[in-house]
């Protein structure tokens, strides 16, 4: 269950409220404002009344969204969007050179940059993420998108959503896709019989060795 703060604006998880005269109280975890819902007075039918905690107005579970460019918004680092300073030259996270960066580099290529603007406008539905991770693995192109859904962070720090989309990224990157999962064994298989080549041609030159050194000590008075 979500909730929309109303201090920050920001869509989070509802993990820590409490009741407090009937009302609801709800505590965000990003700014630590508390939000109060009364609600609305109501008849009681008999002497024994057993309050329910009001309901707070939640945010749409799939919006469509909209995104201008692929820039980093101000006070991100255009390559790796973390969190950078204008007394530091240079990235702390990824090593980016500010004055050397060109943001039009870390665009995406525009296949990518397609399936990212068609997954927008269907953003909460969670088969389309899965889709566009698979195609983005079928093209090699997670660290385009591990750097779009980080993109997508920065520009609303609260999506959910998109914090999944990050983690399935890394989840990829470091254990490999499902799609390719056929692919170390046939490596594998190469990679052996190369070994046994190369180990039967080691033994030929060995063998050639020996008998070339037994005609020349023949030879020898």
């Amino acid at each position: 269950m979500k909730f929309l703060c109303p201090a920050c604006d920001r869509l989070l998880e509802l993990a820590s409220y409490r009741i407090e005269a009937d009302a609801l109280v709800v505590r965000c975890a990003r700014c630590g404002v508390e939000t109060s819902s009364h609600p609305e007075p109501r008849p009681v039918p008999s002497s024994t009344f057993h309050p329910s905690p009001p309901r707070l107005a939640l945010a749409p579970e799939s919006p469509s969204i909209e995104q201008e460019s692929f820039d980093a918004p101000a006070g991100y680092c255009p390559k790796c969007l973390g969190l950078k300073s204008e007394a530091t030259e240079s990235c702390p996270q990824c090593g980016l050179v500010f004055a050397n960066a060109q943001p039009a580099e870390f665009y995406p290529r525009e296949e990518v940059a397609e399936q990212w603007r068609q997954l927008l406008a269907q953003w909460g539905d969670s088969q389309k993420h899965e889709q566009f991770l698979k195609s983005m693995t079928a093209l090699g192109e997670l660290v385009s998108a591990g750097r779009l859904y980080r993109l997508r962070l920065a520009i609303a720090p609260g999506d959910v959503i998109a914090q999944r989309g990050r983690d399935e990224v890394v989840r990829l990157a470091t254990i490999g896709s499902p799609l390719f999962s056929k692919e170390p064994a046939e490596v594998q298989r190469a990679v052996r019989w190369q070994h046994v080549a190369l180990g039967m041609f080691i033994l030929l030159c060995i063998t050639v060795a020996v008998v070339l050194f037994r005609q020349v000590a023949q030879r020898l008075p």
